[in-house]
């Protein structure tokens, strides 16, 4: 649960609080703490997904050396943000004996909370460092995202030797891959940054924290329900008027496997 703070003292923040199940002090701040670390990496997943797509379409293939290059970037980003985080929001005595009844008052019992702010003297500097790296981390997403999408699109329109039929599946993977990045911003990267940046610069609401922070747990949802759309028959069945296609739109891994393949000794 994210919790916007502002107290008497003049101490802007932001509060994540344990509201699940009941655990020792230790293992429910490793699991917080883990929450957050699976939260920045879902950030990281579309992006990800749409430059091996890119690479597939647009290079040779994926290589070992774009696969170290991936893992190490994610690596690297994964503890910049969200480990910095953890660090810099990790409680004080002091942190818990001012701000541990706000945390009862949202959940009804003591818990373990972290609280993130650029008032904590003792880690301003990393509060810092989480938050700009967490900010980068949308700009450059959105931007991969965008130069990856006009090369497949372009790369595929300008293929002669491609047949219609392999020409509209890959489009569809396009498109797939387009409402799951719109979808993973929508209901995981936004609500986020505003609600870890926000409540740091008293420039949020409590309530819109509260109730944005519920968003990440409908976004593996949305992304299942846009792939179930995708599909021919039920978009015929729900949206009538499509035309009849004779390939099914959806499209796993070894399908996208092979398409690549057949692609590849058509330009040849």
């Amino acid at each position: 649960m994210f919790v916007a703070i502002d107290t008497d003292s003049d101490f802007n923040g932001l509060m994540i609080v344990n509201a699940g199940i009941q655990l020792p002090s230790l293992l429910s701040m490793l699991c917080l703490m883990l929450s957050i670390v699976l939260l920045t990496q879902l950030i990281f997943i579309s992006p990800i997904t749409y430059f091996i797509r890119y690479l597939q379409i647009c290079r040779k293939g994926i290589h070992p050396p774009h696969v170290i290059s991936i893992i190490v970037l994610n690596i690297f980003l994964l503890v910049l943000s969200s480990g910095v985080l953890c660090y810099s929001s990790y409680t004080t005595i002091n942190d818990v004996i001012v701000l541990s009844g706000i945390a009862v008052n949202y959940v009804g019992h003591e818990t373990v909370f972290l609280v993130l702010s650029y008032d904590k003297i003792e880690t301003e500097f990393t509060a810092y460092i989480s938050s700009l790296t967490y900010l980068m981390i949308l700009i450059f997403s959105v931007v991969l995202m965008s130069f990856s999408h006009l090369k497949i699109n372009s790369k595929i329109n300008s293929n002669l030797n491609m047949s219609e039929n392999l020409k509209r599946m890959q489009n569809r993977a396009n498109q797939i891959l387009t409402s799951q990045f719109i979808i993973t911003l929508i209901f995981v990267q936004l609500p986020f940054f505003y609600s870890v940046l926000g409540p740091m610069v008293a420039a949020s609401q409590k309530l819109a924290t509260y109730l944005l922070s519920i968003l990440f747990v409908w976004g593996p949802v949305a992304n299942t329900a846009s792939l179930f759309i995708f599909k021919t028959d039920v978009r015929q069945k729900f949206f009538g008027g499509c035309r009849q296609e004779t390939e099914s739109t959806v499209i796993n891994v070894a399908e996208r496997s092979a398409m690549n393949f057949d692609m590849k000794l058509r330009s040849t």
